[in-house]
Formats: C-alpha cells, sequence, structure tokens
C-alpha cells in the first residue's frame, strides 16, 4: 500500500509540472523599451498610496498633458501601494511586432516592471485619435479599435467612441494585460467611378418610364 501511495503521489507531481510547462503562468507580454528614433513621447509615471489598493485610476493627464493616452484604471489580482510605469506614444510600430491587420492610426507601449504586470487583471485605457489623421487615413471611425499584441500576434480589444470634439475623438478599451498597443480602423470603400453611377442612373430611368408606359397601356386596353 505504501509504495502504491508513493506512486500515486509521485504520477500526480508530475502531472503538475507538466501542466506548468505547457499553460503559461500570466497573461501577461513583457514588452522591450521601444528603440528611441520611434518615440514620439515618454511619459513616466509613479502613485503611491496609504493604503493597498485593488484597483485605481491614473489621470494621464497630470503628468503630460500632451500624451495620447489620457486615463488609465487598473485592477490588480493582489492590492498594491505603488504603481510604476512608464507610457511611449510611437511614431510606427515597434521592430519585433508585425503589421496588424488593419490600418495602423497609431501606436503606444505601456511597460512596467514584471511584479506589477503579472498582477494586472484587468485595464482599462481611455486614449484620443486626431480626425485629421483618419480622414488622412481614409478610415471608418466606426471600426476604430484598439489591439494589444500577446502571444505573438495581434489582439482586438472591446473599444468604444466615448466622446469627440474639434479635433480629437476619445476612445475606451478594455484590455486583459499591458503591452504595445495599435489603433487600427478599417478603410472606407472608395465611392464608384461616375460613369457606373450615371448608368445605374440611366438604367433606373429606363425601368420607371417602361413600367409607366405598359401601365398605361394596360389602362388604355381595359378603356
Amino acid at each position: 500500500m505504501r509504495t502504491r501511495h508513493i506512486s500515486i503521489t509521485t504520477a500526480m507531481l508530475l502531472l503538475v509540472i507538466f501542466v506548468s510547462t505547457i499553460i503559461p503562468a500570466s497573461a501577461q507580454y513583457f514588452p522591450p523599451v521601444p528603440p528611441e528614433p520611434i518615440v514620439v513621447r515618454e511619459t513616466p509615471i509613479l502613485v503611491s498610496f496609504t493604503e493597498p489598493q485593488k484597483t485605481i485610476t491614473i489621470n494621464v493627464t497630470q503628468f503630460d498633458p500632451e500624451q495620447v493616452v489620457k486615463k488609465i484604471t487598473l485592477t490588480f489580482k493582489e492590492p498594491v501601494l505603488t504603481v510604476s510605469l512608464t507610457i511611449y506614444h510611437l511614431k510606427e510600430r515597434p521592430p519585433e511586432v508585425p503589421e496588424p491587420p488593419d490600418t495602423p492610426i497609431l501606436y503606444f507601449t505601456i511597460r512596467a516592471h514584471e511584479a506589477l504586470l503579472k498582477n494586472v487583471e484587468r485595464a482599462v485605457i481611455t486614449f484620443i485619435v486626431e480626425r485629421e489623421v483618419v480622414e488622412e487615413k481614409g478610415v471608418d471611425e466606426k471600426t476604430i479599435t484598439l489591439n494589444r499584441f500577446f502571444e505573438d500576434e495581434w489582439e482586438k480589444l472591446p473599444t468604444t467612441k466615448i466622446a469627440e470634439d474639434k479635433r480629437f475623438l476619445y476612445f475606451e478599451a478594455e484590455s486583459l494585460g499591458l503591452s504595445h498597443f495599435a489603433v487600427t480602423g478599417i478603410p472606407i470603400p472608395p465611392p464608384l467611378p461616375w460613369w457606373i453611377v450615371a448608368i445605374v442612373v440611366v438604367v433606373g430611368v429606363m425601368v420607371v418610364a417602361m413600367g409607366v408606359y405598359l401601365y398605361r397601356k394596360r389602362r388604355a386596353r381595359q378603356g
């Protein structure tokens, strides 16, 4: 019985080790520091609390009014006393990530030390997009989405437009962690060539005219 008990224990231990090797310990990606030539703005943030906090909201504009990320709400697995992170607004995608599936509008990265990243359970990110850039890209603003780089691919995040003004569109997106981010959109289909529109109009007029002619002809026969 003792030998059998030891065998079962050993088998269970081996199973735990095997599962731990195939299941990731954390749903997080630890992005490297973006190369300096592609960094538009770098915003370091440090906040401290007198009591441990499970959920915090960081008003990024208090640290840098020009940053494209305006607010971050973080929910942690375990309460924290201090949060230190850095936001990078990038002028192009980081070299280690692929092109996103849709038309890119802007890129940014949110970095923190590994222990903090592993502790993040949920992040709600508020960011802005310039109207002028959206128009230049020819993107439909209803399709604008925040994407998070995770497990070697871009993951689309639930994204909602929350406000707008003459210069900017304001969006909010929910993510399971921090990483490289890409704001993308789907291009507006180009308008039909004028000659196709003209043909459609002519055909429509001919159909209506034929219908009126046949109707009058039938009325005349009945009369």
